[in-house]
């Protein structure tokens, strides 16, 4: 997807193609704006994963992750998306990602693309009416593993703007 005809009238398809073909989240809004993405938390928490957790990421019953939820935003502050996210933090073997993770506003796709993570799509969609343009799902790997499963819900202001 190029620059030029990333952010158009039907720019939620492409945003959903690309998403459906892998391209890491913070990647394609970077592109699509030409600027840096930072992560706003609302909260994260330690927790045991849900069975539509556990299922992507192959983890048994009682595994627990870190769930981090908040906006993704511009440098210039605007808001692109809203983000969960669950990471397994054993399976990241880098120190200093997961210190990235729990002490900085940077964005899981950010912290984890220097180490090899690549994007398995889960789903995504357009959506036709409300703030949200584009519901994605993703399944986060290092090596073929599964490290985190994220959900990006794309805000339309972002998907059409001028």
């Amino acid at each position: 997807m190029s620059p030029d005809t990333a952010i158009a009238p039907l720019a939620g398809d492409s945003i959903a193609a690309a998403l459906q073909g892998g391209m890491l989240f913070t990647d394609l809004a970077a592109l699509l704006c030409g600027e840096e993405i930072t992560f706003h938390a609302d909260g994260a928490s330690v927790f045991s994963l849900t069975a539509a957790e556990r299922g992507p990421l192959r983890a048994k019953p009682g595994v627990q992750g870190i769930r981090r939820r908040g906006t993704l935003r511009t440098a210039s502050g605007r808001d692109v998306a809203r983000v969960i996210a669950v990471y397994l933090p054993y399976r990241i073997r880098d120190e200093a990602a997961l210190r990235a993770l729990h002490m900085t506003g940077e964005p899981l796709g950010q912290v984890l693309a220097p180490l090899g993570a690549t994007r398995q799509s889960l789903g995504a969609m357009v959506i036709a009416t409300g703030d949200i343009a584009v519901r994605a799902r993703g399944l986060l790997l290092i090596n073929e593993v599964p490290v985190a499963v994220a959900e990006e819900q794309v805000l339309r202001s972002f998907a059409i703007a001028p």
